[in-house]
């Protein structure tokens, strides 16, 4: 016993070095990752999710996937096949019941290049127009754009079932989500840091529509990739018919600067919105923004709370970190709310350089953060503390539980967008 106290205590004492001294913890973890035996440093598959296949069943972005030719338009050539930017988009002016779907998307890309306010906050000028509008225009041949000619390359289809709803009565609202994920490319076709993610909700109005989506996408994981599993594939996509909300993450048009923001369709357009979870960047630092964390501590370390409307702007800096400032606890309570926002999550809570699918150019597959895969933990957050994720093993864990529960909803899910 006197053995093991005195283990924990040098234990407490090396964390509190570390937590004090960050640059000591960064360099002590480099050592770990050249040091350690690099299999305890891959990621682990629990008993409970072995069946999962997660490049199949919940990120699709093998190349016989996100360059079939059947079902995408690479921005090289051009095309309108059911899986490209263009083709989707028509689709959503549709649910926003715009006739006009080239004037629908100009419109959209047009909210960059004027000044906006969300819940009173300003969110400034992107120049939008230089990086694609106007020589996608250019690439149409006149004033309206070919949809057929948009320069955004597919990266990713994304089942994100963990993101489905209930009601107070705990009956099901939705299925959660499929994603498409979009790189954006320049006039030669490579790869820029723009970003766009189109976020289709899955029907489901009770506990067997849930287990039914749950069936399509575990289906896929026993088929080979190829034409099958694209035919399976295109089952589930082709079932979607509504945009919860269209997602962008840019360092072309708000260069020097990355920058995410939210839109969903509201009057006849696709409307800046504000961002989930995320408060204005004025806030940082702020009394108020420590107000709120201080009295919601409970909540927001079991990610269950929600950030207040009027505190959400719309727009956020990836890079800006939430320091804590007031919070009673700048640790855990401020690391559980930082991780809940757009920039927390694609930045220094999960040391993500800024996004979880890279953009990549024609016949390369895109790679993934460490965050997603669990690969190199543990990362240190914004303070300094030890962190780790395997954010796929999470979503294979739930995939696998609505299995087992016959789409029964096993407990609250975190409260979590992205």
């Amino acid at each position: 016993m006197a053995i093991a106290s005195e283990i924990a205590a040098t234990v407490r004492r090396i964390l509190a070095v570390l937590v004090c001294r960050p640059s000591l913890a960064f360099a002590l973890a480099c050592v770990c990752l050249f040091a350690c035996n690099p299999a305890s440093l891959a990621p682990r598959r629990s008993a409970l999710s072995q069946g999962i296949v997660q490049e199949k069943e919940l990120i699709l972005r093998d190349l016989s996937v996100v360059e079939d030719p059947d079902r995408t338009s690479d921005p090289c050539t051009s095309g309108l096949a059911t899986w490209s930017f263009g083709a989707l988009m028509s689709r959503i002016a549709a649910q926003a019941g715009a006739d006009d779907a080239p004037a629908f998307v100009l419109r959209w890309l047009g909210t960059w290049d004027v000044e906006q306010d969300v819940n009173g906050f300003i969110v400034p000028i992107q120049r939008m127009d230089g990086v694609i509008t106007s020589r996608w225009l250019r690439e149409s041949g006149g004033d309206a754009l070919d949809l057929s000619r948009a320069p955004f390359r597919l990266l990713a289809i994304v089942n994100r079932m963990d993101l489905r709803k209930v009601d107070p009565d705990g009956n099901p609202i939705d299925a959660g989500e499929l994603r498409f994920v979009f790189g954006a490319v320049n006039t030669t076709c490579d790869k820029i840091p723009l970003e766009i993610i189109l976020e289709f909700r899955q029907d489901a109005q009770s506990a067997d529509d849930v287990a039914a989506w749950a069936e399509r996408w575990h289906a896929l994981g026993s088929l080979p990739f190829g034409v099958e599993l694209n035919a399976a594939l295109q089952d589930l996509t082709d079932r979607i018919t509504l945009l919860n909300q269209l997602r962008t993450n840019d360092n072309a048009a708000s260069f020097p600067d990355w920058e995410q923001r939210t839109y969903v369709v509201a009057e006849g357009d696709l409307r800046l919105a504000p961002l989930d979870q995320t408060p204005d960047a004025s806030l940082e630092g702020s009394q108020a923004l420590a107000d709120y964390v201080n009295a919601n501590e409970e909540q927001i370390i079991a990610d269950q709370h929600v950030v207040p409307a009027e505190m959400r702007g719309g727009a956020i800096p990836t890079d800006l970190a939430w320091s804590g400032t007031g919070m009673s606890d700048p640790f855990e309570a401020r690391h559980h709310f930082a991780l809940a926002t757009c920039n927390g999550c694609h930045g220094g809570e999960t040391a993500t350089a800024l996004v979880h699918v890279d953009n990549r150019n024609r016949y390369f597959m895109s790679d993934l953060s460490n965050y997603l895969t669990g690969r190199v933990m543990p990362i240190l957050d914004t303070m300094g503390r030890p962190r780790y994720f395997n954010e796929l093993q999470r979503r294979a864990d739930d995939l696998q539980s609505l299995l087992a529960n016959g789409g029964a909803f096993p407990g609250p899910g975190l409260n979590r967008v992205h």
